[in-house]
C-alpha cells in the first residue's frame, strides 16, 4: 500500500489551528552542535503520545490555553537534533522513539503551575531490519511561573531531548559491543530513495523562469499610472521586479522505495512588476537583467545541489531544508552585495564588474549535472 506525502518549505515547528485558543512553539538547539558518534536516521512517536501536548495557561476570560503538536511532528524533532548535534551518517543509525510528551495536569480541565511536563525517548538499534531497544531516558519538570508559558514548554521539550541523546551517547560509548552489532544495519533497514529533480515547471503565465538565454525586456513590466492600488506613487516612479527563488516537494512511499520529487523554481514574476515612471533610459532595466541573472546562478545550483545529495531516510525533510536555507541564504546575500555596491544600478562602472562577475558565475554552473 502506497502512502503519499506532500510538503512544502517550513522551518517552523507550529500548531494547527483548533476550537481551544492555541499558541505557536518554535524548538530550537540551545547550544552549540556537539558530536555524537552515531545519527538519528528516524524519528518516530508511539500510539499513546497524542498531538495535543496539554494546557499551558488558563484565563478566566479566554479560557484555557492549549499547546498542540503539529502533524509533522517527527521533522520539527528531526531539525532540532540537526541544529543541536554534527552527525556522521557513515555511523551507526539509531531510530529515536519519543513514547511520552505531555503536560499532566493537576487538576483536570484547569492549568496549575504545579502541573508536570513528562518527557520519555527510547534509543533502538537496527538488526535484520528490527529494532532492537537499547537506552531509554525519563524527564519530569514542574511547570512553574513563568509568563512565557509556550517559551517554556518548547525549551522544555528542547532540553529533554538534548539530555536524552547526551545520555544515550555516554551508554553507546561504553558499550562497544552496541557499536560491532548495528554499524552495518544501515542497509538492512534503508529503502532505496529515487529523487527525481524538476526544475523550472510551468507556474503561470505572469511567469518568465530564469535562464541564461534570456534577456528582459520593457515588454515584460507592467506600465502603472497614479493612483494604482496598493502602490504608492514612489513605488510607481521608482519600478519594481519581483523574482522568486523557491521549492516545494512530494514523496511517494511504499514497501521497498521512497520516491521524491524536487520542484525548483526560479522566475521572474510579471504580475508584481513594473517599469518606473521616471526613468526613460535602458541603465534601470540592466540593472533587473543582473538580479535577473543572480536567481539563474542560484537556481542551478539549488538543484545541482539537490540532485547530488545522498537524502536519509527519515531525514530528508529536514535536509532538503537545511540545503534551501543555506543557498537561499547566499542567493540573498550576494543580491544585497550587488544592490548595494552599483547603487542600485547608478554606478556604470560597478554594473561593468558585477555583470563580468554575474556571466563568470553562471558559466561555472551552466550545467544541470
Amino acid at each position: 500500500m502506497k502512502v503519499l506525502f506532500l510538503f512544502l518549505f517550513s522551518c517552523m515547528f507550529c500548531f494547527v489551528h483548533a476550537q481551544h485558543q492555541t499558541v505557536t512553539l518554535k524548538l530550537n538547539a540551545l547550544n552549540n552542535k556537539k558530536e555524537i558518534p552515531f545519527y538519528i536516521q528516524k524519528v518516530i512517536f508511539a500510539n499513546t503520545v497524542s498531538d495535543t501536548i496539554g494546557m499551558i495557561a488558563t484565563d478566566k476570560n479566554k479560557g484555557n490555553t492549549y499547546a498542540l503538536l503539529d502533524k509533522n511532528k517527527a521533522d520539527a524533532i528531526t531539525q532540532l537534533i540537526h541544529d543541536q548535534f554534527i552527525q556522521d551518517k557513515k555511523n551507526t543509525p539509531i531510530v529515536l522513539q519519543i513514547k511520552k510528551m505531555h503536560i499532566s495536569p493537576t487538576v483536570k480541565g484547569k492549568f496549575n503551575y504545579t502541573d508536570t511536563f513528562y518527557f520519555q525517548g527510547e534509543f533502538m538499534g537496527i538488526v535484520n531490519n528490527e529494532q532492537v531497544p537499547l537506552f531509554t531516558f525519563n524527564a519530569s519538570n514542574p511547570f512553574g511561573t513563568f509568563e512565557m508559558a509556550d517559551q517554556v514548554l518548547a525549551n522544555y521539550i528542547s532540553r529533554a531531548l538534548t539530555s536524552s541523546i547526551l545520555k544515550f551517547k555516554a551508554s553507546f560509548e561504553n558499550k562497544k559491543e552496541w557499536q560491532q552489532t548495528f554499524k552495518n544495519a544501515e542497509n538492512q533497514y534503508q529503502k532505496p530513495i529515487e529523487v527525481r529533480i524538476h526544475y523550472n515547471k510551468s507556474l503561470s503565465t505572469d511567469t518568465i523562469f530564469c535562464n541564461t538565454n534570456k534577456k528582459l525586456t520593457w515588454n515584460d513590466f507592467q506600465e502603472l499610472k497614479w493612483p494604482s492600488k496598493n502602490i504608492t506613487e514612489e513605488n510607481i516612479k521608482s519600478g519594481s521586479a519581483k523574482f522568486i527563488l523557491t521549492y516545494k516537494a512530494s514523496s511517494e512511499e511504499s514497501n521497498k522505495q521512497i520516491k521524491l520529487d524536487i520542484y525548483i523554481y526560479a522566475f521572474f514574476n510579471k504580475k508584481n512588476s513594473w517599469k518606473p515612471s521616471n526613468i526613460s533610459n535602458d541603465q534601470w532595466l540592466y540593472y533587473q537583467q543582473g538580479h535577473f541573472d543572480i536567481c539563474t546562478y542560484y537556481g542551478t545550483k539549488l538543484t545541482n545541489e539537490m540532485k547530488n545529495y545522498q537524502f536519509s531516510i527519515g531525514s530528508f525533510r529536514a535536509e532538503m531544508n537545511t540545503i534551501f536555507n543555506n543557498v537561499y541564504t547566499e542567493y540573498k546575500t550576494l543580491r544585497k552585495q550587488y544592490e548595494t555596491e552599483t547603487a542600485s544600478g547608478s554606478i556604470d562602472s560597478q554594473n561593468k564588474i558585477w555583470f563580468t562577475k554575474i556571466n563568470e558565475l553562471n558559466k561555472s554552473n551552466t550545467d544541470l549535472k
